[in-house]
């Protein structure tokens, strides 16, 4: 049965969710093709990982936050984006504030924020096909994000080398299916 949705429907539930995932999805493109270029600069790549990957749970702290504030009055399960916002928010703190000491641990930082981040954002992934249908590349962001955690723990006696290219690898991944899913709330909206 296709999905129909209403203008008004649309307009308060669509639009809103659109920026904060696009602005998050572009920055996760952004990060991970900065990474996956470093991989041939071996030697900054693992302060520079840092950085960069404290700025991305800074703003996608920050955008989750947003879509938490948004849905508060609308979707009863708007908890799991803003525990997700603390969540990124916190690491990315301590990573833009003590990056020499991170980057000695910076493994168990990605895979003890990833795991937790991909289950909370497939809560609310869960959540929002109640209300949309084929927002499958939502919940694949969280299940990224979940694999991203565990990999990176597995493999953390492999060298930065390693690290890089599975950050690298999540970041365009991840960041291709928030800006699907802005690009479908967007298309929902403009063809409601």
């Amino acid at each position: 049965m296709p999905f129909r949705i209403s203008l008004e429907q649309t307009d308060q539930k669509g639009t809103e969710h659109r920026w904060p995932l696009f602005i998050r999805g572009t920055i996760a493109l952004i990060m991970g093709t900065i990474i996956l270029a470093l991989t041939e600069v071996e030697k900054t790549a693992p302060v520079l990982m840092v950085y960069i990957f404290g700025i991305f749970c800074e703003i996608g702290g920050i955008t989750a936050g947003i879509e938490a504030f948004v849905s508060c009055g609308r979707i009863k399960r708007w908890w799991p984006m803003a525990l997700e916002a603390i969540l990124s928010i916190f690491i990315g703190s301590i990573m833009l504030r003590a990056p020499a000491a991170v980057t000695l641990a910076l493994p168990y930082f990605i895979g003890f924020w990833a795991i937790p981040s991909g289950l909370l954002q497939i809560l609310w992934a869960q959540r929002f096909s109640k209300t949309y249908s084929n927002l499958w590349f939502f919940g694949l962001s969280g299940f990224t994000s979940f694999v991203l955690g565990i990999l990176v723990l597995a493999v953390t006696n492999h060298g930065p080398l390693t690290i890089a290219w599975s950050l690298g690898c999540y970041g365009v991944i991840f960041g291709t299916s928030l800006t699907s899913m802005a690009a479908y709330l967007k298309a929902m909206a403009d063809n409601a």
